[in-house]
């Protein structure tokens, strides 16, 4: 059994799975805010700003964002479950969240904070997962287990969310 936490996508894998981002997301991707929040953003959801995050307490905001998006993407999936790590424009790859260690940016490939390209943590079917848009700040929590996960071990930088869509 493989016990990598990230394995690479085949060119194929990746193509289905932003088609699906594209279509089922209506992904449009763009640094103009009047195309903001750039998803459409699923039911139930909470987006959170992130802007925060800058400033002196960087570093410590940081650890714990990642150490708490890992926690939930865990909590969301089950043992030897995968989500799809998606880095707009780089290369994808299947994440195993019970495989990885700590969610240290040294560790992770694709880091839950986007660093000037969007980063997406989704389930196959895009049942749930974890949106991050680089340009407006934001994260998108979605779906009942990460949502449910989220009231467990929600970031200290997550204080107060700027949108939620409630109903299926």
């Amino acid at each position: 059994m493989d016990e990598r936490a990230w394995i690479e996508l085949s060119s194929f894998e990746e193509d289905e799975i932003w088609a699906s981002v594209y279509e089922r997301l209506r992904f449009k991707p763009s640094i103009y805010e009047k195309d903001f929040p750039g998803f459409r953003e699923p039911k139930p959801s909470i987006t959170y700003s992130f802007s925060d995050i800058w400033g002196d307490d960087f570093s410590k905001l940081n650890a714990d964002l990642n150490e708490k998006a890992h926690a939930i993407i865990r909590s969301a999936t089950t043992a030897d479950d995968f989500v799809y790590a998606l880095d707009w424009q780089h290369q994808g790859y299947k994440f195993y969240p019970d495989k990885a260690g700590s969610a240290g940016n040294d560790e992770w490939i694709i880091p839950v904070l986007p660093d000037g390209d969007y980063h997406l943590f989704v389930e196959k079917s895009l049942a749930f997962g974890w949106l991050g848009h680089p340009w407006e700040q934001t994260i998108c929590v979605f779906g009942q287990p990460m949502l449910v996960a989220l009231k467990n071990h929600r970031p200290k930088v997550f204080r107060n969310p700027i949108r939620r869509r409630n109903s299926f």
